[in-house]
């Protein structure tokens, strides 16, 4: 389960090639496709503060002795766990063959 919430807390922090990677790749382009410059600097710097802290609490998790005996084991119910499942198998779809959620995404974004 903490390997799960590890490679759920890489993939918001946009490490590639993760789905959140691709997500802030497309949502960059698209503003500096739109010459929104100042935007996209500002939406950088706090990606990169929250990357800082999502590392961070990976790192407590995997290399802290007590957190691990005190918070993984004997803790949430058997829907966390499908749940969990079903975000990691997504996320390792999304990692073998991105190009098809980016075309749906695409397809998403024009029908709006």
């Amino acid at each position: 389960m903490a390997l799960t919430f590890a490679l759920i807390l890489l993939s918001i922090a946009g490490v590639p090639p993760l789905a959140g990677f691709y997500s802030k790749l497309c949502i960059i382009l698209s503003l500096l496709a739109g010459d929104h410059v100042i935007t996209t600097v500002i939406i950088a710097i706090f990606s990169s503060i929250a990357c800082f802290y999502y590392i961070r609490l990976i790192k407590i998790l995997f290399f802290t002795s007590n957190s691990k005996r005190s918070f993984w084991f004997g803790f949430g119910s058997r829907n966390i766990e499908l749940f969990l499942g079903a975000v990691t198998i997504f996320i390792v779809v999304f990692l073998s063959y991105p190009t098809c959620f980016i075309n749906l995404s695409t397809l998403v974004a024009i029908s709006l």
